[in-house]
């Protein structure tokens, strides 16, 4: 009887594990399982895909067995965070697959993995795949077979099986799951470690337990689905940190004026001083604004003090007078000081504050050649910083940029300060008030690659407590300055390959009208100017030549007044000697260019110098250059009944020691026409300087 029953319990055993395996084959082939197979495990492969950026192995293939005969069915499971490698019990080979390529906020999701194989079989390489935040899985009801998926005392390290991973995150979603609306990003920890887990939050929605054929004892069971436990993870981005940068430049400069020899009884036209400019920059950089702060101080040495009569000879009597009357003078005063906000709305820039400003140099062409056209013969011919002086000038107030990718826009509005040759730089003129805009395209990024067209409009506001009129009126002003100036014109510029070198063109013209003491002001101006350059041939020559007009009053006793009014320029750009003023004038001159070297530059000019009317004066000057007194900042003496003022040759050169080292050196000779000689004996002015500069710090 007792042999009957074992046979029957055995027999009931066979059938139910027999039962039991088949139903656990059931359902891991309907949760997406391939079916477990005898003993000779067959294996089914899918070639991986590449990471998706979201979801980086979330489709990566599955290994699993499957009986022989049945047709397996694919499964993917995803890992929301990879497992390291934990050493599987005794019986169980280690299967190691190669992992998809990590992303950034998953750099585990390279480890391998652990999976139980049969003793005496082959391990197979079995691919497990990283996903987001997992949604809510339903686990097999079957006892666990033989499948590539560790138990949790697996999924961790050997010394730390039973507790959970604090570096490790288990939310998972089946493969059929991962659509868009499921699978949502997980946000990072902010120190690169995802939230420690529940234990709970394994594989399949539910721990396996280790079972008795692995740790022996009792076989592995599946517990009660859970839902995992997705945590919200805060991301802070750092803060950005200021950038300060420090920088000097030093300018250096001894100059020797031989001006035209006057009547008995004249000042002394022969004369040399020296002069110093230091500047100290700091400039502070965040996300969202730039700070740059600037201060200045000027020495100058050996002032001229009788180089007057008739009138200034040369430049370096404006520094004595307009410097207190000091042979000796130096002053330490507030460059700049502005706040630039970059994209305050899309594509607009904000500037407040004391700043530079240079008309026609607004918008960058993003053409060499152009830009150095340029700044030649274009930048600052209505409104500069006067850079060549010693004591410059800057302007206070607001700038606006609007860049769009065809074009770009600027409008200012502010008042000049003192500088140039007055002493007292710091000082703002609150009765000059200019505004202008201009609008430029920018050929590197439009269609006219070659070619830059600037348009501009400007106004000029002078209410100066200043006696000087500078026109042949013959009057002065008791009343102070009364100027209205409305100055509108457009440029042109071009650089074209042509032949074996590169050809350029230059045309800009202007039309002024308003006010002037009372008086209808209509004048205008232009430059016509063309050039090529032979960039395969020795030292790359440079030919260029040109034509400037300003007009002229024709008649001193009307009510009209036409002589073109430069505003606030730096006129020695156009003026190398310093001689005359770009108002009443005919320039025309032929200049060439060479470089021997790369850190050489050479340059001649030879010009033909006439005043377009003999009705008007021969100024010189470059605009307001203090707040009140005599001087207005332009002055001309008579044109004696004639238009010649005389032939210019200027010689110069640049030399670049280091990239923060150079010298240059300039002379010039002037011979003299009837203009000059109708009120100097001599006919001859020489002018020569010799300059360092030396800058320290970042650009």
């Amino acid at each position: 009887m007792r042999a009957r029953v074992s046979k029957v319990c055995v027999v009931s055993g066979l059938l139910l594990a027999v039962v039991t395996r088949a139903s656990a084959q059931g359902q891991a082939a309907s949760s997406g399982w391939g079916a477990s197979a005898p003993a000779g495990w067959g294996r089914v492969e899918t070639p991986a895909r590449p990471a998706q950026e979201s979801t980086p192995a979330s489709k990566a293939p599955q290994t699993a067995k499957v009986q022989p005969g049945v047709k397996s069915q694919p499964a993917t499971w995803a890992v929301a965070a990879t497992v390291p490698r934990a050493t599987a019990p005794a019986g169980w080979g280690r299967v190691e697959t190669p992992a998809h390529p990590a992303q950034e906020s998953t750099p585990a999701s390279k480890a391998p993995q652990t999976a139980k194989v049969q003793p005496g079989v082959k391990s197979q390489p079995a691919t497990w795949a990283v996903a987001a935040t997992a949604p809510r899985a339903t686990a097999p009801r079957a006892t666990a077979s033989r499948v590539p998926l560790a138990a949790p005392d697996q999924l961790l390290p050997a010394n730390t099986v039973g507790a959970p991973a604090p570096m490790i995150r288990w939310d998972v979603v089946p493969a059929t799951a991962a659509s868009p609306k499921n699978a949502t990003a997980t946000a990072p920890a902010t120190d690169g470690v995802a939230s420690p887990p529940a234990p709970s939050a394994v594989a399949t929605s539910g721990p396996v337990q280790p079972s008795a054929a692995d740790s022996g004892s009792a076989a592995p069971q599946l517990a009660p689905a859970v839902k995992p436990a997705v945590q919200a993870v805060k991301v802070e981005t750092p803060k950005p940190v200021p950038t300060w940068r420090l920088s000097t430049i030093n300018t250096l400069r001894a100059e020797s004026w031989l001006y035209f020899e006057p009547r008995p009884g004249g000042g002394d036209p022969d004369y040399d001083y020296l002069s110093d400019r230091l500047r100290v920059d700091l400039r502070g950089h965040w996300a969202k604004a730039d700070l740059t702060l600037a201060i200045q101080h000027i020495g100058m040495v050996g002032l001229p003090e009788s180089a007057i009569g008739p009138g200034p000879l040369g430049l370096g009597p404006l520094y004595f007078d307009q410097g207190g009357g000091r042979v000796n003078s130096s002053q330490i005063y507030l460059r700049f000081a502005n706040l630039r906000l970059p994209n305050v709305v899309s594509g607009v820039d904000l500037t407040l504050g004391r700043m530079g400003y240079t008309s026609g140099a607004e918008a960058p062409s993003g053409v060499p050649k152009i830009e150095t056209v340029k700044r030649q013969r274009l930048d600052a011919r209505i409104v500069g910083e006067f850079e060549w002086s010693i004591y410059q000038r800057v302007f206070d107030g607001v700038r606006v940029d609007v860049t769009r990718p065809r074009w770009r826009a600027t409008g200012v509005a502010f008042m000049p300060t003192q500088g140039g040759f007055a002493r007292q730089s710091n000082t703002t003129m609150r009765d000059v008030v200019v505004a202008g805009a201009t609008v430029s395209s920018r050929p590197a990024t439009g269609p006219g690659r070659r070619t830059q067209v600037q348009g501009f409009g400007w106004q000029y506001r002078d209410r100066r407590s200043v006696t000087q009129r500078p026109d042949n009126s013959g009057r002065t002003a008791p009343s102070g300055v009364d100027i209205d100036v409305t100055t509108a014109g457009a440029v042109v510029l071009g650089a074209y390959p042509a032949g074996p070198g590169e050809a350029d063109l230059l045309a800009w013209g202007v039309s002024q009208t308003g006010n002037w003491y009372g008086d209808n002001h209509r004048a205008f101006a232009l430059a016509l100017e063309t050039g090529y350059q032979w960039t395969g041939a020795p030292w790359r020559p440079w030919l260029r030549a040109g034509l400037f007009h300003a007009s002229g009053d024709d008649d001193p006793a009307d009510d009209s007044h036409g002589t073109f009014f430069p505003m606030l320029p730096t006129v020695r750009r156009f003026s190398q000697t310093a001689a005359y003023s770009t108002m009443n004038l005919r320039d025309v001159f032929v200049q060439t260019q060479a470089w021997p070297r790369p850190a050489l530059g050479l340059r001649l000019d030879l010009r033909r110098v006439d005043l377009a009317s003999a009705a008007d004066l021969w100024y010189a000057g470059s605009g307001a250059t203090l707040a009140r007194g005599p001087v207005f900042g332009y002055a001309g003496r008579r044109s004696n009944g004639s238009t010649r003022i005389g032939t210019s040759v200027e010689a110069s050169a640049d030399y670049a020691i280091t990239p923060r080292v150079s010298v240059n050196a300039f002379v010039g000779h002037l011979r003299g026409g009837p203009v000059v000689t109708g009120t100097f004996d001599g006919r001859h002015l020489w002018f020569g300087y010799l300059e360092s500069v030396v800058a320290l710090g970042p650009r």
